[in-house]
């Protein structure tokens, strides 16, 4: 069965994600504290603030159906984008600890807020 020797095969495939997980909370941490990576997100909140103008934009002026298209697409990218950046900060600092940090705190409610908004638009 296994079990012989303390826990068996179940406990080793733990002891494997435990050994997997400090390497992905090293490398997500490597990555997060990286200048290109600082540099990518400063482009990306960017992008997505001349996004929010041109949505903002069409909303006063109209526009045509690819402009539309575009927006909603590009809308759906920045928040998987934010999405994936938040749970990058949760592996490499932990759950927890993350919450300490404030501008993280303030990440949560920005995506939080975003998402409920996207869920909303797609079921209504």
């Amino acid at each position: 069965d296994g079990e012989a020797g303390g826990g068996g095969r179940w406990s080793m495939a733990l002891a494997l994600d435990k050994s997997n997980l400090g390497w992905m909370r090293a490398g997500a941490y490597k990555l997060l504290s990286s200048q290109i990576f600082e540099i990518g997100m400063a482009a990306v909140i960017v992008c997505n603030s001349i996004v929010i103008g041109l949505e903002q934009t069409c909303r006063m002026n109209g526009c045509g159906d690819d402009m539309g298209l575009f927006i909603t697409a590009s809308e759906y990218f920045f928040m998987c984008v934010y999405i994936v950046e938040l749970g990058l900060r949760f592996l490499a600092l932990g759950f927890c600890r993350s919450l300490e940090d404030n501008w993280i705190r303030f990440d949560i409610v920005v995506v939080v807020a975003g998402s409920v908004t996207t869920l909303l638009e797609l079921l209504g």
